[in-house]
């Protein structure tokens, strides 16, 4: 009973979980005695303390409940008893063993933040300030830098006799302004003095490290300024090797952005596992990467990854519903929307609601990236909500300004494709075609990226994205393709990959059938599906069938259809043997035959003749050939009209 009762006050907690409490028994809890084990009522994580239980904890001994602690501190490292672990050594007050303890396992740091009052009490002199450090590290890696442990762990810092710990505290002063999208204080920041005073000062562990995270302050200033060729001189620099795996994640980041795909994917994949949380970022990141070079399945694979791991990492919720949202558009990529939009709800849980009078630009975020997911759902009116409720969040006064700023030219992009997708009166999914008539949607759609497009280009690899995508959408928001086709010419200068490629050729090539030509069209197909081909090859993958995205091929397919359904009975029976080669194109299938079915009764002389070849027992009932194939191909039934 006593043993028990010296276990459960050094744990601190009203949750006793198993590997905790055996640590501090020093044996099993199932090696107690029948009745100590009464003392214990079971809970879903393990046990809380029968009410005489709780009672005695006052009256254990200082000595018994200090060695349970020291059972505690002296256990295996296990994740399970991080925490347990790091309260046992505060308690003791045992400041050096718990810094040395921290600087071998580092990733236990995340249990620390809350002892920190503890900690800033007790402790003295170099022990708390690389205490200190480790709470503001913590709060620094997960964006935190306005959490009042963060800013308490920095201030002791900034009073520090040393000059290399006070240089360490102000560069990550700079960084909190780089989080908060004031790049000027952040500028201010690294030419303060006292930090460039250290900096020049004779080498010692902080100021290495200071070195090393000044350096990545400069390159995420460089990045914001569009000098990419500065930012790589940054994060190259081999002072950066103070800065270990979050160097390794800005050198795979910087490559991302000047576009070297190869250099960009050993970086991320250089982040070693042993730093969960950078580790977890880099899987995020690559996922991203894969996302925007058109290989959507290796996107889903690594972006639920990071999703998992960023969870068991730690990571904010903030991160966490950002790899989810990605996952979700990797899904409406392959063809699933409904499966992506319950994993954007999942991560729209994560969040508050914006009632808060936080930071509402991450929720803002998420729900300006659903809006092509209900488009893709044919919900565009939803959709069009949807983007209202972020714009309201985006127009709050908050922190990040010029986040507000993009994250809002972004919402207004999609409400564009919303207008678009309403005046076409198509889902947003492969195939989607321009249209052959105008709609008052339509030319809402055309005003809105006629205004996007009309202000001056920002600097940026992501603006690039964004406008590439304009002019894409603007051709095919224009029922006149010799105007579509001015759009796609402009797109078609601003690729920079061939998966980029492969859609500009795409639209150049759907704008030219709209206009009649097309062998010229047939041209552009073929080059599309050549630079798909690369798309396969151009990153490496995770094993399995080549990753390119199936939507792009199923709407390729879709347009060489169009472009030679005058043949009639063998384009068709081609369509179909392309179609079943390549199981990833079955969501899109119908998508195809609709397109397919459209051409053949618009543009070829026998439709019926042709359809009643492919399918000798149809019979047309009340259906037009257009549908009628799509129900033919896609899902045999009978009626009570006729045979489909």
């Amino acid at each position: 009973m006593r043993r028990l009762a010296a276990a459960v006050s050094a744990l601190e907690g009203d949750i006793l979980c198993p590997e905790p409490l055996a640590a501090a028994l020093g044996n099993e809890v199932t090696a107690l005695p029948p009745h100590a084990r009464a003392l214990l009522h079971p809970h879903p994580q393990g046990w809380t303390p029968a009410p005489a239980l709780a009672a005695a904890l006052a009256g254990v001994p200082a000595a018994e409940q200090d060695a349970a602690r020291r059972r505690l501190t002296a256990a295996p490292p296990h994740p399970a008893l991080a925490g347990a672990r790091l309260t046992a050594f505060a308690g003791l007050g045992e400041w050096e063993a718990l810094a040395r303890w921290l600087a071998a396992h580092p990733d236990e740091t995340r249990h620390l933040p809350p002892l920190w009052p503890r900690v800033r009490r007790g402790a003295a002199g170099e022990v708390r300030e690389a205490l200190a450090r480790a709470v503001a590290a913590h709060h620094a890696g997960r964006g935190e830098y306005d959490d009042p442990g963060a800013r308490d762990a920095l201030f002791t810092l900034l009073e520090s006799g040393r000059a290399a710990v006070r240089a360490w505290a102000r560069v990550k002063l700079a960084e909190s302004s780089v989080d908060a999208g004031n790049f000027e204080a952040a500028e201010a920041g690294l030419h303060h003095p006292d930090l460039c005073s250290a900096l020049a000062g004779p080498p010692d562990p902080w100021q290495a490290a200071a070195q090393a995270d000044a350096l990545l302050v400069e390159a995420a200033l460089a990045r914001w300024r569009g000098d990419l060729a500065a930012a790589t001189r940054a994060v190259t620099d081999p002072r950066t090797a103070a800065g270990g795996a979050r160097a390794e994640l800005w050198r795979g980041l910087v490559a991302k952005d000047r576009g070297d795909w190869e250099a960009a994917l050993r970086g991320l994949r250089g982040v070693p596992e042993a730093s969960p949380l950078l580790s977890a970022r880099a899987r995020y990141q690559e996922g991203d990467l894969r996302l925007r070079l058109g290989q959507p399945h290796g996107a889903l694979e690594a972006l639920t990854e990071a999703a998992g791991r960023l969870e068991a990492a730690g990571g904010s919720a903030e991160e966490q519903a950002r790899a989810l949202a990605r996952a979700a558009t990797a899904l409406r990529r392959l063809g699933r929307p409904a499966e992506g939009l319950e994993r954007w709800r999942s991560a729209l849980a994560l969040l508050p609601d914006g009632s808060w009078d936080g930071d509402a630009v991450p929720r803002a975020r998420l729900l300006s990236e659903g809006v092509p997911l209900l488009l893709a759902l044919a919900r565009p009116d939803e959709a069009l909500a949807l983007a209202a409720a972020a714009r309201r969040l985006l127009a709050r006064p908050g922190p990040r300004r010029p986040e507000a700023a993009y994250r809002t030219r972004r919402t207004d992009y999609r409400v564009a494709l919303a207008y678009l997708t309403r005046g076409v009166g198509l889902p947003y999914l492969q195939p989607f075609a321009g249209p052959a008539t105008d709609h008052p949607d339509l030319a809402h759609a055309r005003a809105l990226l006629d205004h996007l497009l009309a202000a001056p280009a920002a600097s940026g690899d992501r603006e690039e994205v964004l406008r590439f995508d304009q002019w894409l959408s603007r051709a095919l928001a224009d029922p006149d393709p010799r105007r579509a086709l001015e759009f796609t010419g402009r797109a078609l200068d601003l690729t920079d990959h061939p998966y980029a490629g492969a859609q500009a050729h795409a639209l150049h090539a759907e704008a030219l059938l709209r206009a009649g030509r097309e062998e010229e069209a047939l041209g552009h197909i073929n080059r599309a599906h050549a630079l798909l081909r690369r798309v396969q090859t151009g990153l490496p993958g995770p094993p399995g069938p080549p990753d390119a995205d199936p939507g792009l091929t199923a709407g390729l397919l879709a347009l060489e259809a169009r472009a030679t359904i005058r043949d009639g009975l063998p384009t068709l029976r081609w369509l179909r043997g392309a179609l079943a080669a390549d199981p990833a194109l079955a969501p899109f299938c119908p998508g195809v035959w609709r397109e397919a079915g459209r051409a053949l009764e618009g543009q070829h002389p026998h439709p019926e003749a042709v359809l009643r070849a492919l399918h000798p027992g149809w019979e047309p009932g009340p259906w037009r050939v257009r549908d009628a194939l799509v129900l033919l191909e896609t899902a045999p039934v009978q009626t009570g009209g006729g045979k489909v």
